[in-house]
């Protein structure tokens, strides 16, 4: 055993951290779905979430309302999706109506932001306890809930793992929006350009609004000396191949397919 480690049954941990069950740090709060005529897109009553479909990185969009909630989450608490698939977490933004596919979950020391990164960390050991146990739709019950063990460390520790994530969350958070904000400027230059022909002359005025000579083509009017030809005629294009299982591995060239494209670039 590392010093200053203990071995627990998820592997080592600090030896002053306890291996605990989730019941006796939270308090768990299992959904339960009101009928849906009490559903509605109007703002009446609380927010509604029913399942994680509204879920986002860390607090989920509202969309759905209930005028005679069943089961409440209050602000701050933590939003569990139970159903299948099971472990996805977010926070509730204000006080909320869940449904059977959620558990609120309130840390009883008040931590709840460091309780919603244990449980993204989570995830994973949630998913392959409760998502492997026989069912088609794999769900998590209150009892099965209550007896997850975690790693708790101690307070002053929680709040500063909570500190110091939340502070990355929040600088991913503002780059995405700068690179959001960079590729609208991107596509808006682009368009001013190529598509209304507005790029720079040799004086550095917009081309056509300044008077620049627009000659017809098969596509519309193109600026004098501009061609219209097809895309193979000035790159090379080929088409990919699927591979037989046996020759993928971890060694060799990389293989990319539509799988590993992300939106985001």
């Amino acid at each position: 055993m590392t010093e200053g480690f203990k071995e627990t049954e998820i592997g080592l941990i600090p030896t002053d951290w306890k291996f605990i069950e989730l019941k006796k740090i939270c308090n768990i709060n299992m959904g339960q779905s009101p009928p849906s005529e009490y559903y509605n897109v109007d703002g009446k009553g609380l927010p509604f979430f029913q399942g994680r479909k509204d879920f986002t990185n860390k607090f989920p969009t509202i969309t759905m309302w209930c005028s005679e909630p069943k089961k409440i989450a209050n602000m701050d608490d933590i939003l569990l999706s139970v159903r299948a698939p099971v472990g996805d977490v977010n926070i509730a933004p204000k006080k909320c109506c869940i449904g059977r596919g959620i558990s609120s979950i309130d840390a009883k020391n008040g931590n709840n932001e460091f309780l919603y990164y244990l449980f993204q960390y989570s995830k994973p050991r949630l998913k392959n306890i409760f998502e492997s146990e026989g069912t088609v739709f794999g769900c998590i019950t209150k009892n099965g809930l209550m007896d997850f063990m975690v790693q708790y460390p101690s307070d002053y520790e929680q709040k500063t793992i909570a500190r110091i994530l939340s502070d990355l969350d929040n600088k991913i958070k503002l780059n995405k929006k700068m690179n959001q904000i960079l590729e609208e400027i991107g596509q808006a230059i682009f368009k001013h350009w190529f598509v209304d022909f507005e790029y720079p002359d040799k004086n550095g005025d917009p081309y056509k609004s300044s008077g620049g000579e627009m000659v017809d083509s098969e596509i519309g009017e193109i600026p004098k000396g501009w061609e219209v030809c097809n895309l193979g005629n000035f790159i090379t294009i080929e088409r990919g191949l699927s591979y037989k299982g046996k020759f993928l591995s971890d060694t060799g060239l990389p293989m990319l397919n539509l799988g590993t494209f992300s939106p985001n670039g």
